[in-house]
């Protein structure tokens, strides 16, 4: 085999090894096929047309108009000229694929749905520092620099996933880099030298050595971290990530909830069968702490193993009904394990915690991805004589302490708002009922709409409750924070509306995603309040807060996953809702398992360069 070829052979392992720290970015592994074809194709043009005289420096050009038929292949085939030549029409359907992939971009979060038009961007991406990786190692001969190349694919997940990336994605990198520097090196020290009566080459000494002296480098730099100390908790915490001591949580909740009403078309998240017929919403994860910057979740624990059973549940005789529930997971991955409120055991596989102050389900090794799990819960069931019986806690009891908490730089228009709601309101349950129907009743013309009308206020809590236009993000945010100045203790919870019953099955999609409130009672315990005006039938109304004119039409935007196109204006000279819910980032989770299939092949990969 010639320097060339092995430089070509070298290049595309080396791609393929990087790419392979695009794993964590999707929630499987449909991302892999599309790459590997465009690789293939890109090699083998290399291979061949460098074996032409005369070919050698066009074959860039001909490695890319390769990569061209296999995605055309691939993508738009229906349109194309025997399936796989492009033609206008075909390349338009890929330029549409690429202003959708755009689109996802802005709107998914790590780990993403394996949508085409994200497929297509994976594709054309890792064929692009294909053809580049192979123009600066093998046609300059300058391997080094390829490198630079490489290192776009690793900075992928390091840019798209919130809480780090795991361990072999670094591995794959490296190992790919090395790899070309160990065959380019190879061949100039056998050439160096070399006397015409020298007998076959061999590696020399120090060819083994640098060999060895890679495989150390890379595992230097997987232990270093290791053994770099850590911050004690509590310094620099960023909110909204940390889940107890561990690295935190695996996704910005409030992003991956706004990315998932935004897909073009719903995905199957869940299949539930339950023993009851009207279940309530399904909860993930629930957010306590309120800044400047939002909501967030706080510091989840992870002392109680939610396997064992005998979890924490309401106060001793708060009215319940026993829900049991068989959860099968379609296309989730997420940390979140999502339940009933308030879970009273798990049985699912897995290192799964029970963070008794939020109620959450959690891991921090571990994701949904093909789990199907079971679920005892105790769903709060009170009346309105229970809730109206229920007096204000002290003020220095610790829910009321912890869930009533709001920064100072909350805007005084919020306080006056809620103050003017309330004046009449005897006791939590009337104050919250007040705060509801602020949202519910058609009078307030609150319009339900993934998009929201820009402020004028500088702030995003004052703007929607000036513009009423929203989604259940704001909504939930808005009231969340409005029950605390009113002194009732509230969170905001993330979790999915029940989905569509068929055969005695409830299937969640991501059209489901969907926020609300919980407030605290003496007696009772948390209580869930949904204030967004849902279309679609999604939602579901509770005896214990009835929507003002239930029968009236909400103005909203039609279908369940509304495109913002609904009209109507908003009163002036009234403060009414629109609120940020937390900092805007991407977000992912990954699996650093040992056992995990990619890692295991970049292992045989540093197996091979060692050896």
């Amino acid at each position: 085999m010639t320097v060339t070829s092995k430089l070509s052979l070298a290049g595309a392992v080396g791609v393929l090894l990087g790419a392979l720290s695009l794993e964590p970015v999707f929630v499987n592994l449909s991302w892999l096929l599309p790459v590997v074809l465009v690789l293939a194709a890109i090699l083998a043009l290399s291979l061949g047309i460098r074996r032409v005289p005369g070919l050698a420096p066009w074959a860039p050009l001909f490695e890319m108009a390769g990569a061209m038929l296999v995605l055309t292949a691939l993508f738009a085939s229906g349109r194309a000229f025997l399936g796989f030549v492009p033609t206008w029409a075909s390349v338009a359907d890929m330029r549409v694929l690429l202003a959708d992939a755009g689109y996802a971009v802005r709107t998914q979060v790590s780990p993403a749905q394996t949508l085409d038009e994200l497929l297509f961007l994976a594709a054309i991406g890792v064929g692009v520092v294909a053809v580049a990786v192979d123009i600066l190692a093998v046609s300059l001969r300058r391997p080094a620099v390829a490198g630079l190349a490489l290192l776009v694919l690793y900075a992928i997940p390091t840019a798209s996933l919130v809480e780090g990336i795991p361990w072999w994605p670094f591995v794959g990198a490296a190992v790919g880099y090395l790899l070309l520097l160990f065959v380019d090196g190879r061949e100039t020290m056998l050439r160096w030298g070399r006397r015409a009566d020298d007998g076959p080459s061999t590696p020399t000494f120090g060819l083994l050595a640098s060999q060895r002296i890679g495989a150390l480098a890379i595992a230097a730099g997987l232990a270093l971290p290791l053994l770099i100390p850590s911050l004690p908790s509590g310094i620099l915490r960023t909110v909204g990530n940390g889940i107890g001591d561990g690295p935190g949580t695996s996704l910005n909740p409030l992003a991956t909830l706004a990315g998932d009403l935004t897909l073009p078309e719903p995905v199957d998240l869940l299949r539930v069968e339950t023993n009851v017929d009207d279940p309530y919403y399904l909860r993930a994860v629930s957010l306590e702490t309120y800044t400047d910057q939002g909501w967030a979740p706080g510091n989840l624990d992870g002392t109680f193993d939610a396997n064992e059973g005998d979890l924490l549940g309401p106060p001793e005789g708060s009215p319940t009904r026993r829900v049991q529930a068989q959860i099968e997971v379609l296309d989730q991955d997420s940390r979140f394990l999502s339940t009933y409120y308030s879970t009273r055991d798990i049985d699912s596989e897995g290192d799964w915690r029970f963070d008794e102050i939020s109620g959450t389900v959690w891991s921090e090794n571990d994701r949904t991805g093909g789990l199907t799990y079971s679920v005892e819960a105790d769903e709060p069931v009170p009346t309105v004589d229970d809730l109206e019986n229920a007096d204000d806690l002290d003020s220095d009891d610790q829910v009321q302490r912890r869930f009533t908490d709001l920064p100072p730089l909350v805007r005084p228009e919020v306080a006056t708002l809620v103050q003017n709601l309330t004046d009449n309101a005897e006791g939590p349950y009337a104050r919250t009922i007040a705060i509801m129907d602020f949202f519910t009743d058609p009078a307030n013309r609150f319009i339900y709409s993934l998009s929201t009308e820009p402020g004028t206020s500088g702030d995003k809590l004052v703007d929607f409750l000036t513009n009423r236009r929203g989604y259940c993000e704001q909504y939930a945010a808005a009231m969340g924070v409005m029950l605390r100045f009113a002194n009732v203790p509230a969170r905001v919870v993330l979790g999915y509306t029940p989905g569509d019953k068929n055969a005695g099955q409830w299937t969640v999609t991501t059209d489901d995603a969907h926020a609300w409130v919980e407030a605290y009672f003496e007696g009772i315990g948390w209580v869930p309040f949904d204030p967004t005006p849902l279309g679609g039938g999604r939602g579901v109304e509770s005896p214990w807060a009835p929507r003002v004119d239930s029968e009236a039409s909400n103005p909203t935007s039609t279908g369940p996953n509304p495109s913002g196109t609904a009209t109507g204006q908003a009163p002036t000279g009234v403060l009414e809702p629109n609120i940020p819910i937390g900092p805007d980032s991407n977000a992912g989770g990954t699996d650093s398992g040992l056992l995990n299939p990619v890692a295991t092949l970049i292992w045989l990969a540093v197996a091979l360069v060692v050896g």
